[in-house]
């Protein structure tokens, strides 16, 4: 909704009046960033230092309003937030400032659904799988899985490798195991196209014995032809 004249003089009154920007943006039903950017036009708000422009004047309106929708409709953590949008926290909250919103605490929903996604990342470290796949499938950082392993007490693994890791077909999708689990290798595998197709291959031999011996199971599901490609929330 385009804003007139008449509501621009209304805006720069009522923000020499009271400096709020949310709450003119709630009285008047325009944007925090509508109401910021009419503020910038007029040269009342001159944000950031000489030759350090704030991070808010560096981004496109469009990016402003959909951080500011999010923030406001508090469907997902501000974590989730910032990494969208490919900034820190400490970004976050200084946009949000400049905005004129107020940062808002998380639900309890979100600090529950953060504290699960810590106790999968906490027991696939146990397993022993690497950092980059606990992060890819718990989207937990590795700073953020040290600072949980040391406050847990949980025995730190050996500085000899970096965990174990999927195994993938030809087709880089994942290989599934016995119950729906990742068939797991050394993370040197993935660095060796041959010695992942000679492990892909060790693989299905020894899936087409069990499937003699036992009439099924483990075979069907570890051919890659089976496989959806992510696995989904299996791991978990």
């Amino acid at each position: 909704m385009a804003v007139t004249d008449q509501e621009r003089d209304v805006i720069e009154r009522m923000y020499l009046e009271f400096p709020n920007i949310q709450s003119i943006s709630d009285e008047l039903g325009h944007s925090p960033v509508t109401i910021r950017r009419v503020l910038k036009d007029r040269g009342i708000i001159v944000s950031g230092s000489p030759g350090r422009p704030a991070q808010a004047d560096l981004m496109e309106d469009a990016e402003l309003e959909a951080i500011a929708n999010a923030v406001r409709e508090e469907k997902e953590p501000m974590q989730a937030i910032a990494a969208r949008h490919h900034m820190s926290m400490n970004t976050l909250y200084k946009v949000l400032k400049s905005l004129g919103m107020t940062p808002r605490t998380q639900t309890k929903d979100h600090l529950e659904g953060a504290q699960l996604q810590k106790d999968v990342a906490i027991q696939m470290y146990k397993e022993g799988w690497a950092g980059w796949f606990i992060h890819e499938r718990t989207g937990i950082s590795g700073a953020a899985l040290n600072k949980e392993i040391h406050k847990r007490g949980v025995q730190l693994r050996g500085r000899g490798g970096f965990g174990k890791v999927p195994l993938k077909d030809a087709e880089g999708k994942y290989v599934k195991g016995e119950g729906g689990e990742y068939v797991a290798v050394p993370s040197g595998t993935t660095r060796d196209p041959e010695r992942a197709k000679e492990v892909l291959r060790r693989l299905h031999e020894e899936a087409d014995r069990r499937r003699d011996r036992s009439g099924g199971g483990l075979a069907a599901a570890a051919r890659p032809s089976g496989d959806d490609g992510e696995g989904g929330e299996d791991a978990e």
